[in-house]
């Protein structure tokens, strides 16, 4: 059984919040969960994946335009594909995990910032509310 090696709780976006992978921009997901070490992101791929990548140039923002975070290098832990075989149109998603390397002074502070106002909760608390309505 894998040990969680996880130090903080992955948290929630309460407004949509985007990675972009750099320099060309053509990968873009949602963010799922997020944490000052790193976060989770799920995007269609249309064209390039994360598979082979080992570090990746990483924007995030905020759907609203209320924040930014620029050139974040990142170490990639995992790339998932999550594709629903059910469904009727043949649509590649994955899910990948990335940890930040070597954060700047300025996107420390908004990465601060961020979890601060615009998350929630952690998964965990989630799921185990979520779990104690079903017993």
């Amino acid at each position: 059984m894998d040990m969680e090696r996880r130090t903080s709780d992955r948290l929630i976006a309460k407004v949509p919040t985007f990675a972009v992978v750099r320099p060309d921009f053509s990968i873009a997901g949602k963010i799922v969960n997020i944490h000052k070490g790193g976060f989770c992101f799920q995007y269609i791929v249309s064209g390039r994946n994360l598979v082979d990548a080992e570090t990746v140039g990483i924007d995030l923002f905020l759907d609203n335009n209320k924040l930014y975070l620029h050139g974040i290098s990142c170490k990639k832990i995992y790339d998932i594909d999550i594709s629903r075989k059910s469904l009727s149109f043949n649509l590649e998603c994955r899910r990948c995990g990335l940890q930040f390397q070597n954060l700047s002074q300025k996107n420390t502070d908004l990465l601060a910032l961020y979890l601060k106002e615009f998350t929630s909760g952690s998964c965990g608390s989630i799921i185990k509310s979520s779990l104690r309505r079903y017993k």
